[in-house]
């Protein structure tokens, strides 16, 4: 009885560690039903894709896949003509990808189906995110939003040293990950962190840019900023904070760091000035944040249709983009700048060198494939059984309907797709989902093949670890500290004091500790941080004090 389940378990976690990490196992007995696509208007075409794309959770993703794959094709065929305009027309962008070293410029050629159907997932999840950033902001002000999505992105994605913003034979990194990947795994490097605010940015309406400092052929990539009004306001994400305006007032613009001293100078340490001062920041270039998908994919020619559904931005006019950001930072108003290298570097990375990325992708997203387990998938099928008993809603068939399917057909993989678009109770149920028991992970191990033992046992234990540091993070997200600090301190730091999460579960659970009072406990945790964010965080512990 449950050969069939164990079998499709051990399958993703073979599938992994064979080097197909990232897709799905195969689809399990009760996964739902997709709609089958008629031959519509092409806006409703449309409409379906992204209905799919919204529910990945809900579905057996390869058949979802090409269910969206479908429908895009055939929403081609029926378009409206004067729909497929891309933005900023083509010699914009060609000029701009010619700028970009020889090697960066293949993978802007080579783009195809799977790309444009990933960007379009990836814009759907970033889209979600955004709209949860804006009803959290006061009236929706673009400041505040911009904040919201940065104070996301930093909870949410904990930090990391791999990869390196600017790579090198000594340092090639791994971790090259593409904006969903970045999502999924939960954890980043200052460079992708800044990718990612600035992609949400771009689905919440807000302009962002990258900012460097030096000339041209010498750039060096300094931090992310939001173009609001005719200014640039300054997020640190290496520090994890905002740069704090003059006197700690407010977010600090690039005209205000490139004027005041004291503005950067505050994000010095007695050991360990901040790196760059105002006369470096004088004269900066803006950098368009944009993949080859939203410069040269197909998806460009969507984006009125998407437009009108009130879908994902897909596409950017990098040259509308820049001229904006150079009149909001220090400098002439001349027209410079260029594309960010580092996300074309990651598409470059991973077609260069797959046997150093492809290692590091299985290894983040190993525990998302797995399926729910048969005890666990038992237990929830009781509970919604007594439940629709319980409570006299429903017929016969609802009670056997409930009992049969799985919840969640993969629950880790479940609860992100759910918290990108706002479902926290599903994503609760799902995070605690993936929390069996060391009696129910024995259970599944036993009946795995003696080969497959070892690797299942740590990669279930490794999804129960994800599951519970992910229950803290929602919880900060809610405002509910005391919920935050039993998941934070009692099961990630109490469970796994050396854990991947450690330093991550530190710093989060510090804003929750000075909420309920307990500011001295958390400034020392703030001192505890070893990770890269680890003088943001020695700035934010030096704040606390009276």
């Amino acid at each position: 009885m449950k050969a069939r389940p164990i079998a499709a378990i051990v399958t993703a976690v073979s599938m992994t560690l064979a080097g197909c990490a990232g897709r799905p196992p195969a689809p399990l007995p009760a996964a739902r039903a997709l709609p089958v696509a008629q031959p519509p208007a092409a806006g409703a075409v449309l409409e379906g894709a992204l209905a799919i794309l919204d529910r990945l959770d809900e579905y057996a993703e390869d058949e979802a896949y090409r269910q969206v794959s479908e429908r895009l094709a055939e929403w081609r065929r029926v378009q409206p003509v004067e729909a497929a305009v891309r933005p900023g027309g083509t010699n914009g962008v060609e000029r701009l990808v010619a700028g970009l070293p020889e090697r960066l410029r293949a993978p802007a050629a080579s783009r195809d189906a799977a790309d444009e159907l990933r960007h379009l997932r990836d814009c759907c999840w970033l889209a979600g995110v955004a709209r949860q950033g804006r009803d959290r902001a006061a009236a929706g002000e673009p400041l505040a939003v911009a904040t919201e999505l940065f104070r996301w992105t930093v909870r949410s994605l904990a930090i990391v040293a791999d990869p390196p913003a600017v790579p090198t034979a000594a340092a090639p990194g791994s971790r090259w990950l593409m904006p969903g990947e970045i999502l999924l795994a939960g954890r980043a490097s200052a460079s992708q962190r800044a990718w990612i605010f600035l992609e949400l940015l771009r689905q919440a309406g807000i302009d962002g840019v990258m900012l460097a400092t030096g000339v041209d052929g010498s750039l060096r990539p300094w931090l992310p900023a939001a173009i609001i009004d005719g200014e640039a306001y300054l997020f640190e994400p290496a520090y994890g904070m905002p740069v704090s305006g003059s006197g700690g007032n407010g977010i600090a613009t690039a005209r205000q760091a490139a004027a005041e001293a004291s503005v950067l100078g505050a994000l010095s340490l007695p050991d360990r000035p901040y790196p760059l001062q105002a006369a470096d920041v004088g004269h900066l270039v803006p950098l368009v944040a944009a993949d080859p998908s939203v410069l040269e994919g197909r998806g460009a020619d969507m984006q009125a249709a998407l437009d009108r559904l009130h879908g994902p931005r897909v596409t950017v006019d990098a040259a509308a983009l820049l001229a904006r950001a150079c009149r909001a930072i220090p400098g002439s108003g001349e027209d410079r700048g260029g594309l960010w290298e580092f996300p074309f570097e990651t598409v470059a990375r991973r077609r260069e060198d797959p046997a150093r990325v492809r290692p590091a992708l299985q290894a983040e997203l190993a525990p998302l494939n797995i399926p729910t387990l048969p005890a666990v998938a038992a237990r929830y099928a009781a509970r919604s059984r007594r439940g629709t008993e319980e409570d006299g809603q429903g017929s016969a068939f609802d009670v056997e309907e409930r009992a049969e399917a799985p919840r969640f057909l993969r629950p880790l993989f479940a609860g992100r797709v759910r918290e990108f678009r706002g479902d926290v109770a599903g994503a609760r149920e799902a995070y605690m989902a993936s929390r069996p028991s060391a009696r129910e992970i024995a259970e599944a191990v036993a009946s795995a093949p003696p080969e497959a033992r070892d690797g299942l046992t740590r990669t279930l234990e490794r999804m129960r670890e994800d599951a519970g540091y992910w229950l803290g993070i929602v919880s900060v997200a809610a405002g509910e500290d005391r919920s935050a600090v039993d998941f934070l301190e009692r099961v990630t730091l109490g469970e796994h004091p050396q854990g991947r999460w450690t330093d991550a579960a530190r710093v989060n659970l510090a804003g929750p500790l000075v909420a309920l009072g307990r500011i001295e406990e958390a400034a020392r945790l703030l001192r505890t941080d070893e990770s890269p964010q680890r003088f943001g965080s020695r700035l934010r512990a030096d704040a606390l004090r009276p």
